[in-house]
């Protein structure tokens, strides 16, 4: 757990901040709020139908609250820059009693939910209604194509910071793991029938279980039962479900069995599923010309304010670009284009070859926009970009007439470099403008025409 105690009254005060807009008060004369349940796990996984069970039985005893994760935090209460699992930490420092809940579900049928969330806006572009009137073969041959590529994590062994168990407690049905005071569950959504009782044996107390927010209770439901009634897996999409190591895990032998059985039973003819280099083409087929757009975070003299990169985002987009924007949970977002952040490092690679150029500061991603030999327009604070630049295809923006310019190769031991100045100048003197100018480099340099 991060040491709290030595946080500056800033860092406490954006916590303190963040558990106001969660409503988590730090009164600790009310019983309630000494007790918190965070139900902290990738979406469609049946954690809408947990939190609901919670909250009817344990509302007067237990403050509830359910997040998937850091973009949830910024959309529904305006939380910036914090990490889901730095709250709850903060909370447990506080002397708060912790539980955080995740859920395992099996990966067709999440991959299946995930798919049907916004199909008619993410992968069709109509109406619901027209949607309903597509034959089925058309949403069964979409999902085929990219069901290796519908991104699923799992919470508890990545972001909770435990020491992940060899084995599954299959006996008990459930994980239960102590962290510095805080107890993490790993649940399974085919024990759903059970979880009254195993919540008993967890949280001593009596829960009522309840269904809500089923993806069939949907104003598609229609359409979503007729492709579970049709639909056929693939053999070679069957076989990476074979080897699928979660399954292993989280399901006995027998278990395990039983469920490729039941898909076994459903197996058609191998299709030609996209591969990473296709899925690239397909994501980029109806778009315009894409930038790569890469804002942080990183270290404080490496980042521009977020106010600059809007500036530069609304250029691109007037000159009639698509801004795909990269990054992961803490990233500040431009608004404009489309918000990539938080796919894997691999999805990103393959995305960003797709780009026609990439703009952002000194970062990983920048690295990977290098590797896929793509123009690059990077904004250095303390880094020489002399050390780094190893390509004719970059363009810098740095302020290098500064006393301590490159301070970061001045100082032998940094990997990171704290700026001692009043101001981090480095930074703080990159317009724009500036990042502009060599944007407008790249395009006659490369002859990349634009749509003026």
């Amino acid at each position: 757990m991060k040491d709290f105690g030595s946080y500056s009254k800033e860092q406490i005060d954006t916590l303190n901040n963040a558990n106001d807009k969660l409503g988590l008060s730090n009164n600790m004369n009310i019983e309630r709020n000494k007790n918190i349940i965070f139900v902290y796990s990738s979406p469609k996984v049946g954690s809408t139908s947990l939190v609901s069970s919670l909250r009817l039985s344990l509302n007067d005893k237990y403050v509830i609250l359910h997040i998937h994760n850091e973009k949830m935090l910024k959309s529904l209460y305006d939380i910036r820059d914090i990490q889901v699992i730095d709250i709850i930490e903060y909370n447990r420092y506080l002397g708060k009693n912790i539980h955080v809940f995740d859920i395992y579900r099996s990966i067709m049928e999440q991959r299946m939910s995930l798919f049907f969330e916004n199909i008619d806006t993410f992968h069709f572009n109509v109406s619901k209604e027209r949607l309903c009137k597509y034959d089925v073969q058309i949403l069964i041959n979409r999902f085929n194509k990219i069901c290796s590529h519908l991104l699923i994590t799992d919470h508890f062994k990545t972001y909770y910071n435990v020491d992940f168990p060899e084995v599954f407690d299959h006996d008990k049905k459930y994980l239960l793991l102590e962290r510095n005071g805080i107890n993490f569950v790993k649940l399974r959504l085919q024990d759903s029938s059970e979880w009254s009782l195993i919540l008993n044996r967890i949280l001593h107390e009596d829960i009522i279980m309840i269904k809500d927010y089923q993806t069939n209770d949907k104003v598609i439901k229609d359409v979503y039962n007729n492709f579970k009634l049709h639909y056929k897996i693939p053999e070679n999409i069957y076989n990476l479900l074979v080897e699928n190591q979660e399954l292993k895990y989280y399901y006995t032998d027998e278990e395990r069995s039983q469920y490729l059985s039941s898909w076994n039973n459903k197996i058609t003819s191998s299709i030609p599923y996209y591969s990473e280099v296709e899925y690239k083409e397909d994501f980029f087929a109806d778009m315009k010309r894409c930038v790569a757009l890469h804002t942080g975070r990183s270290w404080k003299n490496r980042e521009l304010d977020i106010d600059k990169w809007k500036t530069v985002a609304k250029w691109l987009d007037d000159k009639g670009y698509t801004v795909l924007q990269f990054g992961d949970a803490n990233t500040e977002k431009v608004d404009i284009g489309q918000d990539l952040t938080n796919l894997s490092i691999r999805q990103t690679a393959v995305l960003m070859a797709g780009c026609e150029f990439f703009v952002g500061i000194d970062s990983l991603v920048a690295h990977l926009a290098k590797a896929a030999d793509i123009p690059q327009v990077i904004a250095y604070g303390c880094t020489d970009p002399n050390v780094l630049k190893n390509s004719d295809k970059e363009y810098p923006v740095w302020i290098s007439d500064l006393e301590c310019a490159g301070c970061q190769q001045t100082n032998p031991s940094a990997t990171y470099t704290e700026c001692d100045k009043d101001k981090i100048h480095c930074v703080d003197l990159i317009t724009p403008k500036m990042i502009i100018e060599n944007i407008s480099k790249i395009i006659e340099t490369e002859r990349i025409t634009t749509n003026e």
